[in-house]
């Protein structure tokens, strides 16, 4: 299991995130704020880094926006109410709720959702 903090603050500032991890390991991802915004930002996998594998932990959030993404693994959030326009995710959002016209892709298939 790795697992690295960062900021919503540094996540806003970010362009381009690179996850790295070892083959045969997770990452749990804890996201500090209650405000996260994603938004134009490039999603970089190295070693075994892939949707199954990454966990986004936003455990203070109340407001997550995701713009102009492409989001690899699963978002743990359960109090933030999330607009999510013009992007896709792969893996499984756990939120409040939802709203916008982004798409889910089900990790390492084929399968698309479009709300």
């Amino acid at each position: 299991l790795n697992i690295f903090s960062v900021s919503s603050i540094q996540l806003m500032a970010s362009r381009r995130i690179t996850i790295s991890i070892p083959p045969g390991s997770t990452a749990l991802i804890n996201v500090r704020g209650t405000v996260v915004n994603l938004e134009n930002v490039g999603l970089r996998l190295v070693g075994g880094a892939n949707s199954s594998t990454i966990l986004w932990n936003m455990y203070q959030a109340t407001s997550l926006t995701m713009n102009a993404v492409q989001l690899h693994g699963s978002i743990l959030a359960p109090n933030a109410n999330v607009n999510f326009t013009n992007g896709e995710m792969y893996g499984t959002l756990a939120a409040n709720s939802l709203t916008g016209n982004g798409q889910f892709h089900m990790s390492n298939t084929n399968v698309r959702i479009t709300f």
